[in-house]
């Protein structure tokens, strides 16, 4: 696990940037958890898949834009490959006990990235990913854990939880 970062980390998923173009709603999640000192992230993957997605519409360039700006207002950490991510996609790939994730090959390298980043969060809006469960061979045997996998709604009602905590 690599752990760069001081602050507790929340990695967005595909899906989250999606939701954030135009509505003000998600982006007050986002900007309450960065004022309880979050650190936001995401990976190449994410933006990659989020790109593509958005050159299929007529207002790519005004939605790439939105997603420019929310990376630069919000201080997104890009995360890239490192050698951790291919062993826990290739035990993901493998795992027979939960088989939510087995065809979604992006998304468990999302969710790959974000457990070799020792994330504590993951923000999504896709249950699979919410209620999976990494592979024994992940956890028990190397130690690796899977982030809080959470939608918005979930990620606010953590962050007003966090905040009364720290009072």
């Amino acid at each position: 696990m690599i752990n760069l970062f001081k602050n507790d980390t929340i990695f967005l998923d595909s899906c989250i940037f999606f939701s954030c173009i135009g509505e003000d709603r998600c982006r007050k999640v986002i900007d309450h958890a960065l004022n309880q000192d979050f650190t936001i992230v995401t990976s190449i993957t994410v933006l990659g898949e989020t790109f593509n997605e958005i050159l299929r519409d007529d207002r790519a360039i005004d939605y790439i834009n939105e997603i420019v700006a929310l990376m630069r207002e919000w201080n997104i950490i890009t995360l890239y490959p490192n050698d951790e991510l291919s062993y826990i996609c290739y035990e993901m790939g493998k795992n027979i006990t939960d088989n939510r994730i087995t065809n979604q090959i992006t998304d468990r390298v999302h969710l790959g990235y974000a457990i070799s980043y020792d994330c504590n969060y993951f923000v999504t809006d896709d249950d699979a990913i919410q209620r999976y469960r990494i592979p024994r061979s992940l956890e028990e045997q190397a130690g690796y854990k899977k982030p809080v996998a959470v939608d918005l709604i979930g990620l606010r009602d953590l962050i007003r939880k966090k905040k009364l905590v720290r009072k």
